[in-house]
């Protein structure tokens, strides 16, 4: 079984960190600056090789995969220290040698590169991929690796978990507890067939006209040029956003209640 401190996301906070961002935050900055480099897959000292010395995957070498009929494949990382360290965001001390030298936009390549082909050959080899695929957990943040999912052969769907970090936990545990999956059954827990599905997750506050507007005027007073805008019609709404950008504006979108997740 792979375990929680073979963390391909803990990883990405380390790197995070090391490029100059703040870690367990800035994650996706990381992601973004991927696009702009390159991994140089399969070139000895290219940024994949050498976060390939940081996590990889292997057989294990007991157990058996129902779905495979073969021992299970699990995720591994470098228990040494030279190249990841478990829940320690210190820069490891061969991996920051290798990457020394090389372009920010390289080394996210690199790392970004390795998370992807780590995740997918994990869910190819256990046979974990379907048509429709659910995923959770703070690694599911990154949109890039999302979508390279939702292109694997034979996947018609993502879904992810609207707070598929830390903080959505729970209500995991409250669906199992809800239909007596755990070890002491909830006297009031419901059939399988008694449950709804949730119709959205927009379970946070609305945000109201008044009070956006109070905050505005806060913000004059403080020197800051804000204006509000209050464009409620949907017709020429993305046209309208669109222009206020192209002229330079930042614009704060608030439209409804906010949504559960870290999103929000």
């Amino acid at each position: 079984v792979t375990s929680f401190l073979d963390s391909v996301a803990y990883l990405y906070s380390v790197v995070t960190q090391l490029l100059g961002f703040r870690p367990f935050h800035h994650e996706g900055k990381v992601t973004g600056l991927a696009a702009q480099g390159c991994s140089r897959r399969g070139v000895p000292g290219g940024t994949f090789d050498i976060f390939s010395k940081a996590v990889w995957i292997e057989q294990e070498c007991r157990g058996w995969n129902p779905r495979t009929g073969e021992k299970p494949w699990v995720i591994r990382t470098d228990t040494t220290g030279d190249y990841y360290k478990a829940f320690s965001t210190a820069s490891p001390p061969k991996l920051l040698a290798e990457l020394r030298g090389l372009s920010r936009e390289d080394i996210a390549a690199g790392l970004q590169d390795v998370t992807e082909h780590v995740v997918f050959e994990y869910l190819r080899r256990n046979g974990y991929l379907a048509k429709q695929l659910c995923v959770a957990g703070g690694l599911f943040a990154n949109v890039k690796l999302n979508q390279r999912l939702r292109q694997l052969p034979g996947v018609d769907n993502v879904y992810v978990f609207p707070h598929m970090g830390d903080g959505g936990i729970h209500i995991g545990a409250a669906l199992l507890a809800s239909v007596g999956a755990c070890a002491a059954p909830h006297p009031r827990a419901l059939t399988p067939a008694a449950l709804r599905p949730w119709r959205h997750v927009f379970l946070g506050p609305c945000p109201d006209l008044a009070e956006i507007r109070a905050l505005a005027e806060e913000a004059k007073c403080l020197g800051r040029g804000i204006s509000v805008i209050e464009k409620v019609e949907a017709l020429g709404f993305a046209e309208h956003v669109a222009g206020q950008i192209a002229d330079g504006r930042i614009v704060g979108l608030a439209y409804g209640r906010m949504e559960f997740g870290p999103r929000a």
